[in-house]
């Protein structure tokens, strides 16, 4: 008997960015190659977390218009490695909306169009 591959279960990201970003010790670590997805060096980031969807958003601060159409947060990226890597922590939105704290890979989607990613937690 044939059973077809369930896709849902490994992470489907853009091109070769699989396991490009993950949850490590509930902070959210974003490897470089996503970072270089936006324009220039990136530090602050704005946030917004969607309950129901599970979903969480970023964007960089020079995104004026992320603000506008979501009731975001802003936080800091901390340089995690030599190669470019950084992380900022999700202890609060984990801890507040009983999500799993596990270490692992995330599933996420950069929207282009718009310079946001769109982050499946």
């Amino acid at each position: 008997m044939f059973i077809p591959q369930r896709k849902h279960l490994t992470p489907q990201v853009n091109g070769d960015l699989t396991n490009k970003l993950k949850l490590k010790s509930q902070h959210l670590v974003i490897h470089r190659q996503v970072l270089n997805k936006w324009e220039g060096e990136i530090d602050n980031v704005f946030f917004c977390y969607y309950p129901k969807r599970k979903q969480l958003f970023l964007a960089p601060v020079s995104h004026a218009f992320f603000p506008k159409l979501h009731e975001a947060n802003q936080a800091f990226l901390k340089t995690k490695n030599l190669q470019g890597d950084k992380s900022m922590p999700l202890h609060e939105i984990l801890m507040d909306e009983e999500l799993d704290t596990s270490d692992r890979i995330l599933e996420f989607e950069f929207m282009e169009k718009h310079g946001i990613l769109k982050i499946y937690i």
